[in-house]
C-alpha cells in the first residue's frame, strides 16, 4: 500500500489509426498509469499542451495496492489526505474485499461499484455487522439477513456506510443506496470503538425502517410504470440470449409474463394510460411493491444480468423500498391483490402464472 506524491511526470500519448486514443502518465519514472478512450482524463488531450497536462497531474496524490493504482487526486485537488498511518490502520481493520466480476450471487457484492475507481479487483471496505430480521406478517419469507458495510478513502475523513438486505428464503435482496440507508460519518481516530457505536446505532435505525416498509409494501400495489420498467429488462434480447437453453430461461418466461402490463391490465385501462408516463406513475399494477421489489433482486441476484441491468435493478428495489414512501395516490384497477403472493415462500416462484 502505498500513497505517493508525484515529483515528476512524463505523458504519452497513444494512438490508432493516426488518432490519439489513450493518454500514459509516468509518475516518477516508476508507476505507469494508462487512462483509456472513454475515460474523463483522455479528454484532457483536446484541451491543453503535453505541458499542461504534465502540470495536472505532477504534484497530484496517487494512491497505490498491489503496484495498482486505487485512486488519485490532481495537482488541483487542496481536500483532505489520510496520513499513512490512518492508512494503515484502515486497512487493518476494515480491510478491503476481493470483488468477482460479472457475479452478483448476492447484494452486496454490488456494493462497492465506484469504490475504487480504478482497480475493480477489489474494495476498500467490507462487511463488518450482520443480524437477523423477522418480519412476521411476509412469513418465512420475511426472514432477512441485513449486513451493514463499511468503505473508506484515502482522500476522505468520513467512513461511509452501506446497507444489504438479503432475503434469506431465497437468497435475493438489495443493496440500500437510498439517502434513508446510506451515512458518511466522519472518523479521524479510535476507529474500531467509534466503529462498533456506529454500527449498533445504524443496524436498529436500518432495520426498522426496512422491517416497517416491506411490511407496508406487501399491501401496496406498484405503479404500471414500474412494473412495465421491470419487463423492458427481462426481456431485452442480449438477456434472452445468455439463458437460452437454461434452467433460468424458463423462470425468465414466468417473469416476462408476469410483468407484462398490457397483458394483464389491457382490459382495466384504457390505451392512452399505457402510452402517457405520468398516467403509468399513478396508476396502479395487478402486482404489489412486494412482489416487484423480488422480481427485481430474484433476476439480478440469480441470472445472469450483465453490470448495466444489475445497477438498474437494484435501484428499482431501492426506489419501491424508499422513494415510495409518501408518495401521493394510485388509481387502482378493480383486481385482488392484497398480501404479496411472494410473502408464501412455498409457491414456487411465479409458477401460477405458467
Amino acid at each position: 500500500m502505498q500513497l505517493i506524491t508525484a515529483n515528476q511526470v512524463e505523458i504519452q500519448y497513444g494512438t490508432a489509426n493516426n488518432t490519439v486514443d489513450s493518454l500514459e502518465v509516468v509518475i516518477n519514472d516508476e508507476h505507469h498509469l494508462k487512462f483509456a478512450q472513454n475515460s474523463k482524463e483522455i479528454r484532457l488531450i483536446q484541451l491543453y499542451s503535453k505541458g499542461e497536462i504534465a502540470e495536472y497531474f505532477n504534484q497530484g496524490k496517487y494512491f497505490f495496492m498491489g503496484g495498482e493504482l486505487v485512486d488519485y487526486r490532481s495537482s488541483q485537488y487542496k481536500g483532505y489526505v489520510q496520513s499513512e498511518e490512518n492508512l494503515s490502520a484502515l486497512s487493518d481493520i476494515i480491510g478491503t474485499t476481493p470483488q468477482q466480476q460479472g457475479v452478483y450471487t448476492q447484494g452486496v457484492k454490488g456494493l462497492y461499484q465506484g469504490s475504487s475507481r480504478f482497480n475493480r479487483t477489489f474494495a476498500l471496505g467490507g462487511q463488518w455487522h450482520s443480524v437477523g430480521l423477522d418480519i412476521p406478517k411476509l412469513g418465512l419469507g420475511g426472514q432477512l439477513n441485513n449486513t451493514l458495510s463499511f468503505f473508506w478513502s484515502p482522500f476522505s475523513a468520513n467512513i461511509k456506510t452501506s446497507f444489504d438486505v438479503e432475503r434469506l428464503v431465497c437468497h435475493n435482496g438489495m443493496v440500500a443506496t437510498s439517502p434513508f440507508a446510506v451515512y458518511e460519518a466522519p472518523m479521524i481516530s479510535d476507529w474500531k470503538n467509534n466503529l462498533n457505536i456506529l454500527s449498533v446505532q445504524l443496524t436498529d435505525k436500518f432495520n426498522g425502517i426496512i422491517g416497517d416498509r416491506l411490511s407496508q409494501m406487501s399491501e401496496s400495489r406498484a405503479s404500471v410504470y414500474d412494473v412495465d420498467k421491470v419487463h423492458q429488462i427481462v426481456t431485452q434480447k442480449d438477456m434472452r440470449r445468455r439463458l437460452k437453453n437454461t434452467v433460468d430461461s424458463g423462470q425468465l418466461g414466468n417473469i416476462q409474463n408476469v410483468t407484462h402490463v398490457r397483458q394483464h391490465l389491457g382490459q382495466y385501462y384504457q390505451p392512452a394510460v399505457f402510452a402517457d408516463k405520468r398516467q403509468m406513475k399513478r396508476a396502479g399494477s395487478h402486482i404489489t411493491q412486494y412482489d416487484l421489489f423480488n422480481i427485481a433482486t430474484e433476476v439480478a441476484s440469480h441470472m445472469s444480468c450483465n453490470a448495466d441491468d444489475v445497477q438498474q435493478l437494484n435501484s428499482m428495489a431501492n426506489h419501491l423500498t424508499f422513494d415510495e414512501l409518501g408518495k401521493g395516490e394510485q388509481i387502482d384497477v378493480n383486481t385482488s391483490s392484497i398480501l404479496s403472493s411472494e410473502s408464501d415462500h412455498r409457491r414456487a416462484f411465479f409458477s401460477s402464472y405458467h
